[in-house]
């Protein structure tokens, strides 16, 4: 959080070594810590800065920056904090974002910007009112791209904090530089009115859907958002993206607290799992019946990559995070 500068490390004789690093501060950077760069090839790269509203180009081979492309970005809500996301869908860069109101308050809007991975060129524009914290993007088979608010906005909503809206999620047509118009799903009423968020992807046209079980808990006034979150109280739902058919509950994996995401590697795709309270994180081997547990973390797992071929349970168990590390274990 203290520089502007990406450092690279490189594989020796299978220890990882301290390689080149690139600066971004001539581009008007404080930090390079506000979102992790999409690696394009070995020779392109980018970097999303949200303070100063520009994805920076740059090569990872030679570490070195390439230019900077602006983003317009319309007057935030006041006392907002805004970041960005993107997805890569074959030669385009859909960037958009979103807006955090602290300590708890989501926003309704979202920019998006279409930027062409071939002249660096942005090709298009649109926004949003209707739908935002849009935090969990979502690839169908057919290549439209979904887009769902979060769990955090769901209780949001619940509570009627202001500047809340429904849970929603929104649609880009394979191919399109727009956001679908005639797309709009309410989460809640997929799920019969229980507070929901989260689209995870399982891979196909299949997709995960949190939601808080309001018969087993009602949502309550005393409790902030994120305590809210904390509790074992979210069910999953399986939904089959873009159907008008409501998503069935899924009776194989057990409920869970707020905060859910997959990753994948090695034709496996992993669940992960917040205990209660978040002291410890499972990754749940999905291709299993019954579902299994692949590894169990203490703490809270953000983010997870794996370097090489070979991981093992040995590997996972040597890695003890607290509160909030990011942790990067293969």
């Amino acid at each position: 959080f203290e520089s502007p500068i990406i450092t690279r490390f490189d594989e020796v004789d299978g220890a990882l070594v301290q390689g080149e690093r690139v600066s971004f501060a001539n581009f008007g950077l404080t930090s390079a810590a506000t979102a992790p760069p999409v690696i394009l090839s070995e020779t392109k790269a980018y970097y999303l800065d949200a303070p100063t509203s520009q994805i920076i180009v740059w090569n990872p081979s030679e570490m070195t920056a390439i230019g900077s492309i602006p983003l317009t970005v319309a007057e935030p809500p006041e006392g907002a904090n805004q970041g960005f996301l993107a997805q890569l869908i074959d030669e385009l860069l859909i960037v958009w974002n979103l807006y955090d109101v602290p300590p708890d308050l989501k926003v309704s809007r979202g920019d998006f910007w279409f930027v062409d991975t071939e002249t660096d060129e942005i090709v298009a524009t649109d926004t949003t009112e209707q739908c935002g914290n849009l935090d969990f993007p979502t690839i169908a088979a057919n290549g439209d791209l979904y887009l769902a608010s979060s769990s955090n906005a769901a209780i949001n909503h619940a509570l009627d904090l202001p500047e809340s809206f429904p849970p929603c999620a929104i649609r880009i047509r394979a191919g399109s530089r727009e956001i679908d118009p005639t797309y709009l799903a309410d989460l809640n009423a997929l799920t019969g009115g229980q507070p929901t968020g989260n689209l995870i992807s399982v891979g196909g046209d299949r997709a995960l859907l949190n939601a808080y079980n309001t018969s087993n808990r009602p949502v309550d006034p005393l409790l902030t958002p994120d305590e809210h979150l904390a509790l074992l109280n979210w069910d999953f739902y399986e939904w089959e993206l873009g159907s008008e058919q409501p998503p069935t509950r899924v009776e194989w994996l057990q409920t869970t607290t707020g905060f859910s995401s997959t990753t994948e590697f090695d034709g496996t795709t992993f669940l992960s799992r917040l205990a209660e309270g978040f002291s410890s994180t499972e990754l749940l081997d999905l291709t299993q019946r019954p579902v299994e547990t692949a590894y169990r973390f203490s703490g809270i797992v953000q983010v997870l990559y794996r370097l090489g071929s070979e991981p093992g349970a040995r590997m996972a168990q040597r890695i003890e995070p607290r509160g909030g590390l990011r942790v990067l274990p293969f």
